[in-house]
């Protein structure tokens, strides 16, 4: 008679939890040395069951053996659906998805723009959205405009558009994110709502209710007075793209111009802050 070893099934299973937990993280970006020696002291099981577990998740195409951001290790594949917020689903485009309850998929073709989903600021750009429209209310979001300020492949407007908002500007001024943006904007059908465009943000015509930046201390210092003047009062914006201990002095000059932090949070070393524009 064939019997089935339930103990090792649910120490397996237990492994394979705490990898996918620690992987999609995205705080550490741990080697795979690392991850097994966490797990295994979380868990209490041996190196040899978690290292198992983390050849099935791999084999399964869970996680992947890639290098990111200049350290080699495991992380969540983007070769199948991943939620990266309470509501987005990142989907490779192509892939059948049937969104459940209030998850909305936002379609990605592969390419070299920023904006996959693996990086920390992208989360937290994502997550920082999610939150300014429960903030600005579900039922006039149809009615709002939005610009996304150096949109990459374009992942922030389109859950810009999945999120509800009647209008969104991409601006980039890089032809192949411009591209890729526009293929995601179409994978998405979302070309009624999402403009991609190369037009200065001088040039841009607002003001918009909601504007996110994912960019790099310089640029988002130098933006902070045009970024200012595009957000209508009692609207909200979302930064990011910079580390925890520069939010201090990229907040500076938006709070200088009349915005207020009303929030900050902080993801493997990285920071958003979400401001407001007072009525």
């Amino acid at each position: 008679m064939r019997t089935t070893n339930v103990s090792g099934d649910r120490e397996a299973q237990l492994a394979a939890r705490e990898l996918l937990s620690l992987a999609q993280s995205a705080d550490t970006h741990l080697p795979v040395h690392e991850m097994l020696r966490r797990v295994a002291r979380q868990t209490g099981l041996g190196r040899r069951v978690v290292a198992e577990a983390l050849r099935r998740l791999v084999d399964e195409g869970a996680l992947e053996h890639i290098q990111r951001f200049g350290t080699a290790g495991v992380f969540p594949s983007f070769r199948r659906p991943v939620a990266v917020t309470s509501r987005l689903v990142l989907v490779p485009a192509g892939q059948a998805f049937e969104a459940t309850g209030l998850h909305r998929a936002v379609f990605l073709s592969p390419g070299a723009a920023f904006g996959d989903g693996r990086h920390p600021s992208t989360r937290l750009a994502l997550e920082g959205l999610e939150r300014c429209c429960a903030t600005l209310g579900a039922s006039r979001l149809g009615e709002m405009w939005a610009l996304d300020v150096g949109t990459g492949n374009g992942v922030l407007s389109i859950a810009l558009g999945r999120l509800g908002l009647g209008r969104v500007v991409a601006l980039d001024n890089a032809p192949g994110a411009l591209a890729e943006a526009r293929v995601n904007v179409a994978c998405n059908h979302l070309e009624a709502v999402v403009s991609v465009s190369d037009q200065s943000l001088e040039a841009t015509k607002g003001p918009f209710h909601l504007v996110v930046a994912n960019l790099r201390p310089p640029t988002l210092l130098a933006l902070a007075q045009d970024l200012h003047r595009q957000i209508t009062p009692g609207g909200m914006a979302v930064l990011t793209g910079f580390r925890s201990s520069e939010t201090g002095d990229v907040a500076a000059p938006y709070t200088a111009a009349g915005l207020e932090l009303v929030a900050t949070a902080e993801r493997g070393g990285w920071a958003a802050a979400i401001l407001d524009q007072r009525p």
